[in-house]
């Protein structure tokens, strides 16, 4: 997490929840609650936590469906689900579920999930596979929102279809980094961990990464 250089922990999500919980989104002021800020960590935008409204219009993506696939995949990755889950418990307590800002059917803290967690493709790939990459970013440890907000820069930094040699020695980058992928538009080339290879989104896909 960006408070935790170390392992994540759930215990960090939470807390980011709380911390942001009613403050202002970043693109458009409307009062965060607690699945803005899970979303804002997990896709890197900690420094700046916006709504889901927001979130997918940044991602070129319709509203609905993006907060579909997120919850799908927040859903297998344990530190961020705990969040999810904690949002959930402290919205259903408020008077009345607020179905417009968060349908119902993507809550957790009452629908378990039969899902396995999510696994980084498995390739045979050899050295080769990463040496043509236009840029490289050793990462070292960096775990969860920490890893994602320097994701989204460096990707940012290259042209559509540009690759990044990414290494990620964090164990629940196996995990996070496929999610983060699929969710922000980018491209999982190759994953070889502590390698993987990410090919910038295209721009129809929206501006920032």
């Amino acid at each position: 997490m960006s408070t935790n250089p170390g392992n994540p922990r759930a215990e960090d999500v939470v807390a980011f929840v709380d911390a942001h919980w009613g403050g202002p989104c970043a693109g458009c002021s409307i009062e965060l609650v607690g699945h803005d800020g899970v979303l804002s960590l997990f896709l890197g935008f900690s420094d700046a936590p916006r709504c889901v409204a927001c979130l997918a219009q940044l991602h070129g993506r319709e509203r609905a469906a993006f907060l579909r696939h997120a919850a799908s995949s927040i859903r297998r990755l344990a530190c961020f689900r705990a969040g999810w889950e904690h949002a959930d418990r402290r919205l259903a307590s408020a008077s009345g579920w607020p179905e417009e800002r968060l349908p119902a059917a993507l809550r957790m803290d009452v629908a378990p999930s039969d899902q396995g967690p999510e696994r980084a493709p498995s390739h045979p790939a050899g050295p080769s596979d990463f040496a043509g990459a236009e840029a490289a970013f050793d990462a070292g440890d960096r775990a969860c929102g920490e890893l994602a907000l320097e994701l989204k820069r460096r990707l940012g930094l290259l042209s559509e279809g540009e690759r990044l040699h990414l290494i990620a020695t964090d164990l629940g980058a196996r995990e996070d980094l496929p999610a983060w992928c699929r969710l922000t538009g980018h491209r999982l080339v190759r994953a070889e961990p502590p390698h993987y290879l990410i090919a910038r989104r295209s721009h129809s896909h929206g501006e920032s990464p």
